[in-house]
């Protein structure tokens, strides 16, 4: 691990544990590449009271101020947008839950600015989306992604995207999963659970602590754990008591997550500090052979070097945490022949999508990089003996 990746992971478990004393850094610290570290993990703001100014480069405490001052003003931003845009869709007759960063913000960290946060994201019923869509651009708001085509999120995905004129981006949800994902949510129990916390003299919905903690699992997951924002996430609901949520366990392996909830907590464990329950921890364990070869990969430099941004990696990953053969079977199967949601992901259009012989070409590039992800698992495995 590197002297930067290190000291990263001191000020992360000092923000976690609350403690007010600053952080020294260790000697011979590159400090513009911590700051290409805090910035692509999204934490300045996190971890910024931290960082012990008196031994700091200028030109660094220079840096960081700055650049969290655009993330202080974009949140802020953002913040003042959400207020209305629930107005806006509280006209028309539709209550959204407000999802990831804003919503933990809010109710989890000790001040709002401490999270950042790049656009909102809403969940609303599928029966809502159509009012949800129409309020939205009574506000401006106009489809964004220009790559994709539609046919892509309203047929394989789980929300649509809009922008403002004003450059916020907003996802809107109706689901928190692909329909063709092995993790999926109960989404009736989730809009049961939401509670209202207040923000800006409005009510604001939000999931449940444990929910937040699923919904968290599940994003770290695809991203292939390599956000740093997820894990202090972790850590801050388990200091609250989520993990010690009845039934979480069983709802975990119910929607297929259990493996994903696993790896968060104990990364968040390793990095950030807080303990989770023997019984939670005992209950969401995945198969020996399955944490063996977890245990024998280096998640937590993967984590803080944002190595698992590499795509074998990550796909490592979605096939160890799947809930049984038969779905790691199916991850596998569609990563070796691309179907139609990975083509339209991939930007091209339902109506010209890639003949027989360019998805053969697709399948066998695919599987030298199976055959690699087997090597390197091996290999791990091996050494880890």
């Amino acid at each position: 691990m590197s002297p930067e990746s290190g000291y990263i992971a001191q000020l992360v478990r000092a923000f976690v544990s609350g403690g007010s004393a600053a952080t020294r850094p260790p000697p011979g610290l590159d400090w513009e590449r911590l700051g290409r570290l805090l910035q692509a993990h999204g934490i300045g703001p996190t971890v910024a009271q931290q960082i012990d100014g008196s031994t700091v480069p200028r030109a660094f405490r220079e840096a960081l101020a700055l650049q969290n001052h655009g993330l202080h003003r974009r949140g802020a931003l953002l913040g003042l947008e959400l207020t209305r845009l629930l107005a806006q869709l509280e006209r028309a007759g539709v209550e959204p839950v407000v999802l990831k960063g804003l919503a933990l913000g809010r109710s989890l960290y000790p001040a709002p600015s401490q999270r950042v946060v790049s656009d909102l994201d809403l969940l609303v019923r599928r029966d809502a989306l159509d009012a949800a869509g129409q309020a939205l651009g009574k506000l401006g708001y106009r489809p964004a992604d220009e790559v994709r085509h539609p046919q892509f999120y309203a047929k394989h995905h789980f929300h649509l995207r809009f922008r403002s004129s004003a450059g916020v981006l907003v996802e809107l949800h109706w689901d928190l999963s692909r329909p063709t994902d092995y993790t999926r949510f109960d989404l009736d129990g989730f809009f049961g659970r939401a509670r209202v916390i207040e923000h800006g003299g409005a009510a604001l919905r939000v999931p449940a602590d444990s929910d937040q903690l699923l919904h968290a699992a599940c994003q770290a997951l695809r991203r292939g754990y390599a956000d740093l924002r997820r894990l202090i996430d972790a850590a801050l609901l388990v200091k609250v008591g989520a993990a010690g949520t009845p039934g979480l366990a069983g709802t975990a392996e119910r929607q297929g997550m259990a493996t994903a909830v696993w790896v968060l907590l104990n990364l968040g464990r390793a990095l950030a500090g807080p303990a989770v329950p023997d019984a939670v921890e005992s209950a969401l364990r995945p198969r020996p052979l399955v944490r063996r070869c977890l245990n024998s990969l280096p998640l937590s430099e993967v984590v803080l070097e944002v190595d698992a941004q590499h795509d074998g990696l990550r796909r490592l990953l979605i096939w160890l945490s799947a809930p049984s053969l038969g779905a790691a079977a199916s991850e596998i199967r569609q990563f070796l022949v691309p179907g139609e949601l990975q083509l339209l992901d991939e930007g091209h259009d339902p109506g010209r999508l890639p003949g027989f012989w360019r998805r053969g070409a697709l399948t066998a590039r695919h599987t030298a990089s199976l055959l690699k992800i087997a090597g390197f698992q091996a290999w791990r495995l091996a050494r880890s003996l």
